[in-house]
This record gives C-alpha cells, sequence and structure tokens, in this order.
C-alpha cells in the first residue's frame, strides 16, 4: 500500500465522518424544530387553561359564594398556576435540551470540516533525501 492509497482512504473516512455528522446535524435540527413547535402549539393553551376557567367560575358564582369560598378558590388558582408553570418549565427545558444539542452537533461538523481542510492543505511530510555534496 503506498502513502497516496493511505491517504485515499484517510480521506475517504474523513468524508464519510463529515457526511454522517451533517446526517446528525439534520436529524436534531429537525427534531429541535419538532420540539418548538410543540412548546409553542401548547404553551398557550396551558396558560389559558389557568386563567380562564377559574376567574369565570368566580364571577360566574360571585353572587352564590361566601367569604370562605374565595379563600379556596385563590388557594386553588395558585397551586394550579405553579402546576402549571413547573409544566412549563420541564417543556422549556425539553426545547432548549434540543436547541443545544443541534448547536453541539453543528459544532462538532464545523470542527471536522475546518481539521479536514487543514489536512487537505498541509503538504504531506516526505522524509528529506539526502544528496552527497562535494
Amino acid at each position: 500500500m503506498t502513502n497516496a492509497d493511505a491517504s485515499d482512504e484517510r480521506g475517504t473516512a474523513q468524508g464519510q465522518d463529515l457526511e454522517m455528522l451533517q446526517r446528525n446535524v439534520l436529524d436534531l435540527e429537525g427534531k429541535a424544530d419538532a420540539a418548538t413547535r410543540i412548546y409553542d402549539r401548547t404553551a398557550w393553551i396551558r396558560y389559558a387553561a389557568i386563567f380562564v376557567p377559574i376567574p369565570f367560575l368566580v364571577v360566574l358564582f360571585r353572587l352564590q359564594l361566601l367569604a370562605w369560598h374565595y379563600y379556596v378558590v385563590g388557594a386553588l388558582f395558585l397551586v394550579v398556576a405553579v402546576a402549571i408553570y413547573v409544566m412549563d418549565l420541564v417543556a422549556a427545558a425539553k426545547r432548549d435540551e434540543a436547541i443545544e444539542a443541534v448547536q453541539r452537533a453543528q459544532e462538532e461538523y464545523e470542527a471536522a470540516r475546518i481539521s479536514q481542510r487543514t489536512a487537505v492543505r498541509t503538504p504531506r511530510h516526505e522524509p528529506p533525501q539526502t544528496t552527497l555534496s562535494e
């Protein structure tokens, strides 16, 4: 096997690695887009579920509620609001994790691409040829 054959095999392997990294980036971008769409689609539903029904029920039944009912409804409102907020934090963390995975994959791809470029540009080090000088 000659040096040219070995360098061709390394170039082919690096090319396959770059293609694999690029496919990984594209796959992760699709997952991050899906996670972002799911978060955006469900965030307003979560908040509407807390900020519409409970105040609506208070307004609807204000004439039938006793004083202590307002405390119960207020506590219920706070508990549900905290639960919705925690659910939103979890969903946002999943979305952010997917976006960070895309960024890391893009950085790996760029680093591999730059290293391949520098490997192609650097001349091969051949052993120095000795000459007899007189």
